[in-house]
């Protein structure tokens, strides 16, 4: 016992101990807001602050019910959602599982604390690996684990707080040229998997490419080619891979059966060079302190522009001193730094993006100057071309490997320093590490010294008594959280549905829609097909309702019918979304929808109601679908000399419309029994928009599929009224009408402004 405890003792004091403590103390100092804060104060703002709560949470909740991490039905019900491209880190997720006990933002806290503090000694090993020397590993430690870059990221991305298995790969990868062995192999292949369990993807390729880079450079090397061309070499290379594959299997078929497949290609639908643009860095990022240094003024225009959009993927600033170091490495040891400067340049000029920016210009579509744009063609043009690599849609993430360059040479820089007679005391070393450390600290992160600054950094989580005691419940039933769709017109557009997905967590409830990081177009059409989500959407943009249907009655009776299939006994608002006049309108829509005695809980910043009674009770009633807003467009339309609203399909212009539920003791007891004596008539008020009859094709199927109608009706110039009448079929599904206007060599040439129907 006690030779195990003196192996312990020795360690500890060991210099990557007392590294590691020391990269711990500066983490605690740098987010000392969120230690003194703990269970109110999270890292990061916007939609992005809450989803890492909630990825948190259901790390914990699929482990305990034993339930895939890469899928989810709490999500986006009742359809759920592929978390593969979910940013969520399951390692993460797993090392804070004994703090969640005290509760999700405690956790995520200790997630910081514990990965800035492992990216410090995994750097350390490294450099320390390579560079031989002590004080020059801790400082390329400290200037990886602490660059802006990370900070930025760590504070808004959970996949990017915990930045270790990067410079752990490549350690071990070293190691093993130096040393060709079944164990070197069998480290590198488990740290290569706990990295792709950190983060999705982008991480692992980034890893594959420097790795490539430099097999590729020792091969062309005379020197060193031998330490890989040989058979123990190619052996362990072999071993790893094929350990990799066994451990990690679960993961990666799934992951490639989802990027392959439909669902898969269309999450990456923002993968294209306009879109590169917006995510890369300006060269000026890398010389101008971050966004998020508290030491520096932000509400200037320069900066506004610099770091537009979203300023945590458009941090880039290397530090001075670091700058200064590397200079003088590469001074001091040309051929040695020779691989180094190589990975630097590529993956500093991958971060650039598609096309080089530099400056700023004006935008007359904006009221800011945005980040300039030169003719000049990027080496992310070339790389976009590549199939699967192009998944990495932020070109600025390169950075992290240029960090990892930029510090290794400053630790070369280091080295050449304390090779002088001025350094050759103890004491003068550490002095000097710790004035670089902190001028470095400094230029990077700064400090929140300020209550303003803190609210750039952060999110203040207000407990929620109500969703806790949801959590409670054991009964299965589904929730829907206004508003729960994103606000383009918002700074902060995904801010709101991101809360909710939060809240979803605390009440341990299926949540229609959500916030995940790459959703489809099947996950967003659950929420687009209910009319009160897109009221409340439209509520929150505008500020008043706008029916963007060409139904003109009956809008309750659809959003009634969707919340009865999904399940949905509570609806509750998130306040603080609206102002008092919109939040007024909103409260009497639910308050008519769903009842006087349907409040179940009002408080400063949540309204919740009950919807169940509701549902049971008015779901038989009348109603007609609510069509999907983007296949449809308003436009005025002048029939007989005067100007008409009308209801234009932008495709094919499908409508789904249902026929009334009937009472099950109407139907003899048998609710899936056709009734022909129980009809329903359709009545559709439509023109033709041009100088000829035109038909509208109309299919009627019953719920179980059986074809009810089959048909036409021919629409003429002019506002008119026209009718079919359907034998009605009751049950859950009622019957379901599709309304199809196909047009004239690809235009619409149908208005239609009111569809209603009713039993007879």
């Amino acid at each position: 016992m006690n030779i195990k405890l003196n192996d312990i003792s020795s360690k500890v004091k060991s210099p990557a101990g007392i590294a590691t403590f020391i990269y711990f103390i500066v983490t605690l100092i740098i987010f000392y807001p969120f230690i003194t804060h703990p269970s109110t104060l999270s890292s990061g703002t916007g939609g992005d602050a809450y989803q890492n709560l909630w990825d948190f949470w259901h790390i914990g909740y699929s482990i305990a019910n034993l339930k895939s991490i890469y899928y989810t039905k709490m999500l986006f019900y009742p359809i759920g959602a592929n978390l593969i491209t979910q940013t969520m880190s399951p390692f993460m997720g797993l090392i804070t599982l004994p703090f969640q006990a005290i509760g999700l933002v405690f956790s995520y806290t200790a997630g910081l604390i514990i990965g800035f503090t492992f990216t410090g000694l995994a750097m350390f090993l490294l450099a320390d690996y390579l560079v031989k020397n002590k004080y020059a590993a801790f400082f390329a430690g400290f200037v990886y684990a602490f660059s802006a870059f990370h900070f930025a990221q760590g504070l808004m991305h959970i996949d990017y707080v915990n930045l270790g298995f990067i410079p752990l790969t490549l350690y071990f990868l070293f190691r093993m040229m130096d040393k060709p062995s079944y164990k070197e192999a069998l480290y590198l292949s488990i740290t290569f998997t706990l990295l792709l369990f950190t983060e999705f993807i982008e991480q692992v390729i980034m890893v594959i490419l420097a790795a490539l880079i430099i097999l590729i450079w020792y091969g062309i090397s005379k020197s060193k080619r031998s330490m890989i061309l040989n058979k123990r070499f190619f052996y362990s290379i072999a071993i790893t891979i094929v350990i990799f594959l066994l451990i990690s299997s679960f993961f990666i078929v799934p992951m490639v059966q989802f990027l392959t497949s439909k669902s898969g290609s269309s999450s990456y639908s923002l993968d294209n060079i306009p879109h590169n643009v917006i995510w890369s860095d300006n060269i000026l990022e890398f010389f101008v302190p971050s966004y998020y240094n508290g030491l520096f003024n932000r509400s200037g225009s320069f900066y506004k522009a610099l770091y537009y959009f979203d300023p945590s993927e458009h941090t880039a600033y290397i530090g001075y001193t670091v700058i200064v170091l590397s200079i003088f490495a590469i001074y001091k040891y040309r051929k040695n730094m020779a691989l180094w400067i190589f990975i630097a340049l590529i993956f500093g000029w991958l971060a650039l993006g598609p096309y080089i920016q530099v400056g700023t210009t004006l935008n007359p579509h904006s009221i800011l100057p945005v980040p300039g744009l030169t003719e000049v063609p990027g080496l992310f043009l070339l790389y976009h071309q590549i199939p699967l690599l192009k998944i990495i849609r932020e070109p600025d993430r390169f950075f992290v490997v240029f960090s990892i360059a930029i510090a290794i040479m400053a630790a070369f820089g280091i080295k050449a320093i304390f090779e002088t007679k001025s350094f050759e005391k103890r004491n003068n070393k550490i002095f000097a590490i710790a004035i670089l450390s902190i001028l470095f600290l400094l230029g990077s992160v700064g400090l929140p010294i300020t209550t303003s600054y803190i609210n750039v950094i952060s999110t203040h989580i207000s407990p929620n008594t109500f969703y806790r005691s949801l959590g409670n419940s054991t009964k299965n039933f589904s929730i829907l959280i206004l508003p729960i769709l994103s606000n383009p017109y918002s700074s902060s557009p995904a801010e709101y549905p991101g809360l909710a997905t939060y809240q979803s967590a605390l009440a341990k409830k299926p949540l229609i829609g959500g916030y995940v990081t790459r959703s489809n177009t099947t996950e967003n059409e659950t929420l687009e097909v209910i009319p009160l989500v897109s009221e409340a959407q439209n509520l929150e943009d505008t500020g008043t309702f706008k029916y963007y249907s060409p139904i003109a009655e009956n809008y309750t009776n659809q959003t009634l019918l969707t919340l009865y299939n999904y399940q949905t006994a509570i609806v509750t608002v998130n306040k603080a979304a609206y102002n008092q006049t919109e939040l007024a309108y909103l409260e009497n829509y639910l308050y008519n929808t769903f009842g006087s005695k349907s409040i179940v809980y009002n408080s400063n910043n949540t309204i919740a109601f009950y919807t169940l009674p509701t549902l049971y009770q008015s779901v038989y009633r009348s109603y007609v679908s609510y069509p999907i807003l983007k296949y449809w467009t308003n436009e005025s339309i002048k029939i007989d000399n005067k100007t008409e609203l009308m209801w234009i399909p932008l495709s094919k212009g499908e409508l789904m419309v249902y026929a009334p539920y009937k009472n099950a003791t109407t139907l003899n007891g048998s609710i899936y029994v056709n009734n022909s004596s129980i009809n329903s008539t359709i009545n559709i008020t439509a023109a033709s928009l041009v100088n000829s009859t035109v038909p509208l094709q109309i299919n009627i199927e019953s719920g179980n599929g059986k074809v009810l109608y089959k048909g036409s009706l021919n629409i003429t110039a002019g506002l008119n009224s026209y009718y079919i009448t359907v034998p009605l079929v009751s049950g859950p599904y009622g019957n379901y009408f599709e309304i199809t206007e196909y047009g004239l060599n690809g235009k619409p040439t149908i208005g239609i402004s009111k569809i209603s129907i009713k039993s007879r």
